[in-house]
């Protein structure tokens, strides 16, 4: 994945230490689209690649989210401890994973969300803001034959992480350490964990609006698709990560 090239350039946009540092791109055009990460790289030969376009409406609903709901105001360790807690553990193959249930991820959210922000919500702001969080919850569901009520915390918890307070690479350093188990190093597997963990999130983001999504399946139709170019494409950079290895070894 790579970010849009050629927009035209204007006046840097900065908001100091909030989650729209990590989507703020310094150009803009005229469908609004800020931010452009395309697998051009990934596609097969002859096809369209598919594209994440995160546009100022995304980027408004996110806002509104996260600032309302006070989400913007909590460190990655607490978000990420959050869903750990509410989390089951279980065994795949001989490996231990975490879940999360879609009803765990809505006590969860409840919980983080202070009391001072919640007593301000209105009831249509109050199913707005649950509806947004389940698709981006949604975003993340197994699509390889696990529950479909369930995700991986860990995947969910990095990407969640883009939403708490905090600079860029605090967020980034948050959710290395929760897929490396602090170890401080990944493997290919891993590393291709975390990737997809920030892609996917950016995937949900892209299909945020101010308002309730009506049509739901247009935007399950275009979030699997995105995924499987998103994994399509972590593929490709892990053949090119493993390729400037060995030219460097």
């Amino acid at each position: 994945a790579k970010p849009a090239a050629g927009l035209p350039q204007s006046q840097p946009a900065v908001l100091k230490e909030s989650p729209l540092n990590f989507f703020i791109h310094e150009g803009r055009n005229e469908d609004k689209i800020l931010v452009t990460y395309d697998f051009a790289g990934a596609a097969k030969n002859g096809s369209t690649p598919l594209c994440i376009n995160v546009n100022e409406d995304n980027l408004l609903a996110l806002k509104t989210l996260v600032h309302r709901t006070g989400i913007s105001t909590k460190s990655p360790s607490e978000v990420i401890s959050a869903l750990q807690r509410y989390s089951k553990r279980h065994t795949v193959n001989g490996v231990n994973v975490q879940s999360l249930d879609k009803s765990s991820f809505g006590r969860c959210v409840r919980d983080l969300v202070p009391a001072s922000a919640s007593q301000n919500m209105t009831s249509s702001e109050m199913e707005q803001f649950s509806s947004l969080f389940n698709s981006l919850f949604h975003c993340y569901v197994d699509a390889n034959g696990a529950s479909q009520d369930s995700v991986n915390t860990k995947e969910l918890a990095v990407g969640f992480s883009i939403l708490c307070a905090g600079n860029k690479s605090s967020k980034l350093v948050a959710g290395f350490d929760l897929i490396a188990e602090k170890t401080g190093a990944v493997n290919d597997d891993l590393l291709a964990q975390y990737l997809r963990s920030y892609l996917i999130m950016l995937i949900g983001i892209s299909l945020l609006s101010p308002t309730t999504v009506s049509n739901q399946a247009v935007l399950l139709k275009s979030q699997t698709e995105l995924i499987m170019a998103v994994d399509s494409g972590i593929r490709w950079t892990l053949s090119h990560f493993r390729q400037s290895d060995r030219r460097i070894g």
